[in-house]
């Protein structure tokens, strides 16, 4: 698919947007929560009882997009991310990601409504830090804590002191480096990040014939694809890749790497750790 990665890449502003309203002020204890962003999903669904919950974005519960169990995001309403569909849920509290367009964003200022907005984090601790934010605007510190220790309890079984090379190279070529959450969890689990050895900046695409002529130790990609693009040019390309990286003749692990693992901190630490921390123990 035309990667979500865009969402992490740029975001999109309106020049044209209404005068600004003065943001409301976020209720104590939300009763009817909507969220824009699938990052929010994931953490909010973790932190709430389902009945506080009004709505979910529609990316949560499209497979190739969604952060969180997509069975589990299709038991909640959903929305695109229009003021108009926003304000009919006459929520008390909207949280979203950074990408929130200005328009959308003064109008439901203007119809009174809180805003409570979550970046990208880059690190782990800011990773951490979200989620204690999140709980704190939800009432939720409890669900916060227990949501933390699970995390925490994850990114040690996978820590290790080993600094492998390894790269994640997604089907489009996108490349996640230094300064990227994913980056982070790579380093804390035994993985050295080899996009800088091809000059890479925090996210970029790399072609092919680089990876190929010099191979990291350990290359991640998605080998599943999506599943409406079976059979199709991205497959194939996909394919072609693991090809030749497989016939280079040098000494490489190819290791699988969903792209849902890409998109959001949160409880994505969970698997992401998991996914780095089995891999590692799979080296020959």
């Amino acid at each position: 698919m035309q990667t979500r990665a865009a969402l992490l890449l740029v975001c999109g502003l309106s020049a044209c947007a209404p005068a600004a309203a003065p943001p409301a002020s976020a209720p104590h204890d939300p009763q009817r929560i909507v969220s824009l962003n699938p990052c929010t999903d994931a953490i909010l669904t973790k932190l709430v009882e389902p009945g506080r919950i009004a709505a979910i974005s529609a990316y949560s519960q499209d497979p190739q997009a969604s952060s969180m169990d997509v069975g589990e995001a299709r038991r909640f309403d959903s929305v695109g991310g229009t003021a108009e569909e926003v304000i009919a849920l006459k929520p008390d509290l909207v949280v979203t990601g950074a990408h929130l367009s200005p328009a959308t964003r003064n109008a439901l200022d203007r119809q009174g409504i809180a805003v409570q907005v979550f970046g990208v984090p880059a690190t782990i601790a800011e990773s951490r830090q979200q989620i204690a934010d999140m709980a704190q605007a939800l009432d939720a510190p409890e669900r916060g804590r227990a949501l933390l220790a699970r995390i925490d309890a994850a990114l040690a079984a996978a820590q290790s002191d080993a600094k492998t090379p390894a790269l994640v190279w997604l089907g489009d070529g996108l490349v996640p480096g230094q300064g990227t959450l994913v980056g982070d969890v790579m380093d804390h689990s035994g993985f050295r990040n080899a996009s800088a050895d091809y000059g890479l900046a925090s996210w970029d695409v790399l072609p092919s014939e680089y990876v190929v002529a010099h191979p990291p130790r350990v290359v991640f990609m998605d080998r599943r694809g999506s599943s409406a693009a079976s059979g199709s040019r991205e497959d194939g390309a996909r394919r072609r890749r693991i090809d030749a990286l497989q016939a280079s003749g040098q000494r490489v692990q190819i290791e699988d790497f969903p792209q849902n693992l890409l998109y959001c901190g949160g409880p994505t630490l969970i698997p992401l750790a998991r996914r780095f921390a089995q891999a590692r123990q799979a080296l020959r």
